[in-house]
């Protein structure tokens, strides 16, 4: 019995039949989060693959059946399979980053794993049916005289002039629109139905965190083991990277669908500018959101999360909103052609101080880390 006491002292669980101490497992919660008495705990360590939440069982089941789907009815099967892999490889070195630079004993990793499957799918088709429903809405309002008096036949097929100018349905509509009006739409879906939905939509999986704190806060208040600042940090780049994933992967189906024969340097460069672009995009913007959240909520400094959250809707306003308007104006014959190869330059250079301004603020977020940490008593 005072080998017992002398373990219970000690703050090992364990119980007794007789004088024979049994020890216990300690408690683990659903999202693989071990309570503070196993202080040698790590996120690699707390991962527990089987037990995911029903909303992640659900986003895998729908990835899995969204790409037999697309696969079948593709014409070139092993293609539209190459590239999607192709495509979702950017994904693995990202998570490895984030579960090493990024480690916070708060957080389990089947948690971080929920949160990239419902990055990937919940919000996904949240953000379609926003961004559909938005563009209608605004594109009501800025045609509708147009819509009531014009009739602009879409099946048109493409014609080249004696001059070499392409005619399509950009250029057909813009027979009949002003281009102002033009402009306008796709401003408003670059930086409205684009940039702030999608950053707004991915912010709200990202304030996951809260939810986290206050669960390990119930389950030990004295423990210590509150959310850090990397711990914020992981949280929000898991949701959007499986955003950045899934959406990748909707390209490259969609994309595959038109390929009758043939090799695709269409789909090759699709392939290749989205993994570039679109992954450092969206994580970076929602890190630098995410670096505003942890200075406010971990040190209570003075933070402006919704400034940060609007310059996150600036960079992916300005990301799309160049890309569009040169579809616009090419399609136009407004603009030569060769001009939409200096959109993928500006939109390289745009990721580039994205990432280096997040760098920025990343380092001087350890800095105040180390400070603080510094700070307490031994």
């Amino acid at each position: 019995m005072g080998a017992q006491l002398e373990d219970e002292a000690a703050g090992a669980p364990s119980t007794s039949t007789g004088d024979i101490p049994i020890e216990l497992e300690p408690t683990r919660r659903s999202d693989g989060y071990i309570p503070p008495e196993d202080p040698s705990r790590t996120n690699v360590e707390a991962g527990d693959y089987s037990r995911m939440s029903s909303g992640s069982r659900i986003s895998l089941v729908t990835i899995a059946i969204m790409l037999v789907i697309f696969v079948a009815l593709s014409p070139r099967p092993f293609f539209t399979s190459l590239f999607v892999l192709l495509s979702l490889l950017p994904a693995f070195p990202i998570i490895h980053f984030v579960r090493t630079k990024f480690d916070d004993k708060s957080i389990g990793w089947t948690y971080l794993l929920n949160q990239l499957l419902l990055g990937a799918i919940p919000l996904v088709l949240f953000t379609i049916i926003a961004e559909w429903l938005l563009t209608f809405g605004i594109g009501f309002l800025i045609f509708e005289k147009e819509l009531r008096e014009v009739e602009i036949a879409i099946d048109t097929p493409p014609t080249v002039d004696e001059d070499g100018k392409r005619h399509d349905l950009l250029a057909n509509v813009l027979e009949h629109v002003a281009l102002w009006k033009m402009i306008l739409f796709f401003l408003l879906i670059a930086f409205v139905t684009a940039g702030f939905i999608e950053e707004v939509a991915k912010w709200m999986l990202a304030r996951r965190y809260r939810k986290v704190d206050q669960e390990n806060a119930e389950l030990d208040a004295d423990s210590g083991a509150r959310i850090g600042c990397k711990g914020i940090l992981a949280i929000a780049c898991m949701g959007a990277l499986g955003f950045a994933a899934c959406e990748n992967m909707g390209y490259i189906l969609v994309s595959a669908l038109s390929i009758r024969k043939g090799f695709s340097f269409r789909l090759v460069g699709i392939t290749l500018l989205r993994g570039l672009l679109a992954y450092p995009l969206h994580i970076g913007t929602q890190f630098f959101v995410a670096v505003s959240a942890a200075q406010w909520y971990v040190f209570k400094d003075k933070s402006n999360v919704m400034l940060a959250l609007f310059v996150a809707v600036l960079f992916h306003g300005t990301f799309d909103g160049v890309a569009l308007l040169g579809m616009l104006l090419i399609g136009g014959n407004i603009i030569p052609f060769w001009v939409g190869y200096l959109i993928p330059v500006f939109d390289f250079m745009l990721v580039g101080l994205l990432l280096l301004l997040c760098r920025s603020r990343y380092k001087a977020l350890l800095v105040r880390e180390s400070l603080v940490l510094a700070s307490e008593p031994v």
